[in-house]
């Protein structure tokens, strides 16, 4: 983990320059001389990204031993591999002056961000430090003016708010969990790994080790399925739209589910577009920046 903290600025952006080349919607130049110095960078790093992810179970107990906030640990028990090591160590001690902030993500100008909120598991080593008074317990008003600073701090700088916990700069919104929100299908490889067929079919993979090695070793691949619904389906439509910037595509859900259900869905939406946390404009229905704060509430008011 060490050797992950003493990453340079140049190190961090050279290994986040490799990861968006695979997952943005516009990659830069294959044959720029900056990318040969990025991958000579990341081939020199890699050692310290291995360590850094064998340590990461341990880091929740490590921080607070520390005395990191529950931001700084949310941020760097939720965040994948060394983006959320570098990033969290630099948000979490900064977040609350604005001004200090700003240059540093200007100067870094790193493609992804995504930022969760602490929770706190139970029969986890984080869970019993807080029933032993020796962390504090989660703060829902700090985690709500967080999410508010750190959403302000990224839109002043050119990155857009594309899902609830993920910023990116324009042309690089991560593809991967992009899929999920747009309903496209994925296939999941592994024990406990979801596939969906992107219409109406879902499966999972047994969670079980063994079960899943003795399965493959006699030609079955051992999992279950389900066929979701209609209402099932419109459920997970509110749910997964709503999380994104574009919010629900309201002549996408008339033609899917029909104009009656789309109707009825406006009628539910009603409530929440007086009090400003919807915005109904240019056939699409989302959430308002405080909207962002009640977002599941609001996707659950909504459910057929």
């Amino acid at each position: 983990m060490t050797l992950v903290v003493l990453f340079t600025i140049q190190r961090l952006k050279s290994l986040l320059y490799i990861f968006s080349l695979h997952m943005a919607s516009s990659p830069p130049d294959p044959n720029s001389e900056i990318r040969k110095r990025n991958f000579r960078y990341v081939q020199i790093d890699a050692v310290g990204v291995s360590i850094s992810n064998v340590a990461s179970p341990f880091l929740p107990v490590f921080l607070t031993r520390l005395g990191a906030s529950n931001f700084q640990v949310g941020l760097l028990s939720s965040i994948p591999g060394v983006t959320g090591l570098v990033l969290a160590l630099v948000v979490g001690r900064f977040l609350q002056t604005r001004r200090n902030i700003v240059p540093w993500y200007s100067l870094s100008r790193l493609m992804v961000i995504s930022c969760y909120a602490l929770t706190v598991e139970n029969k986890t080593a984080l869970h019993h430090q807080v029933i032993t008074g020796k962390s504090e317990p989660v703060d829902a008003e700090k985690q709500t003016s967080h999410f508010l600073i750190l959403s302000d701090i990224l839109s002043d700088n050119g990155y857009e708010h594309y899902e609830i916990s993920n910023y990116a700069l324009p042309g690089f919104r991560s593809r991967h969990n992009s899929s999920y929100w747009k309903n496209k299908p994925y296939h999941g490889f592994g024990p406990s790994a979801h596939s969906f067929d992107g219409k109406n079919k879902r499966r999972w993979n047994v969670s079980n080790n063994s079960d899943y090695i003795n399965q493959l070793s006699i030609g079955r691949l051992p999992f279950e399925e389900e066929n979701l619904t209609e209402t099932q389906q419109i459920n997970e439509y509110i749910m997964t739209a709503l999380r994104t910037m574009e919010g629900i595509d309201k002549e996408l859900f008339s033609f899917k589910f029909g104009k009656d259900n789309m109707n009825m869905l406006f009628q539910q939406c009603e409530k929440n577009i007086i009090n400003g946390r919807l915005i109904n404009e240019n056939e699409r229905i989302k959430l308002s920046r405080e909207g962002k704060l009640f977002a599941d509430g609001i996707a659950t008011d909504l459910f057929f």
